[in-house]
């Protein structure tokens, strides 16, 4: 069994797709650790979970948003849905989409805290037209410091990220 093992691991490391799956695994593992190493000095292990949380559940809302726009044409004002009828709130944060005035164009969505000393998260998935093609561009912003009202992102084709975050916050990764 192991020689088969071996075999099909030789012949799949020859292929391409297989390398660049390999080589971009290692540099978002290398680059997560030195991200995870800088936030450890600032934060202790129970405050990074807390603010572990909102950032994923913000990615995950921002890829079924993208999904959602791609199968409808435009984003979706509820959770629900999205295909996630328990995410409305959990221990330190409610998740909240704000219906867009344009439903074809973007969404905001956010994560706001029960507890002041923690930060809110805004999102933002705008769509860009490139030849012909409808693309669909997202991103997650965190306070700076604590805001009562959230701010939305803003859409831009400058600078090194297509996402804008508004006054008071700052990218996430």
């Amino acid at each position: 069994m192991n020689k088969t093992v071996l075999k099909l691991y030789k012949f799949s490391a020859g292929l391409p797709i297989f390398n660049k799956l390999i080589a971009s695994s290692l540099l978002f593992g290398l680059l997560g650790g030195i991200a995870a190493i800088a936030n450890a000095q600032v934060q202790n292990p129970a405050e990074r979970a807390r603010q572990a949380e909102p950032q994923q559940i913000m990615d995950m809302l921002n890829r079924a948003q993208q999904d959602f726009y791609r199968e409808y044409g435009r984003f979706a004002s509820k959770i629900e849905h999205l295909g996630f009828c328990n995410l409305q709130k959990s221990k330190n944060y409610g998740y909240i989409i704000f219906p867009p005035n344009d439903p074809t164009q973007s969404v905001l969505m956010v994560a706001k805290p029960f507890r002041p000393d923690l930060k809110m998260y805004s999102s933002g998935v705008f769509v860009t037209k490139t030849q012909d093609k409808s693309l669909t561009v997202a991103g997650v912003c965190e306070t700076i410091k604590s805001v009562a009202i959230p701010g939305m992102p803003k859409y831009s084709n400058k600078g090194k990220s297509p996402i804008e975050c508004p006054a008071g916050y700052q990218l996430v990764k």
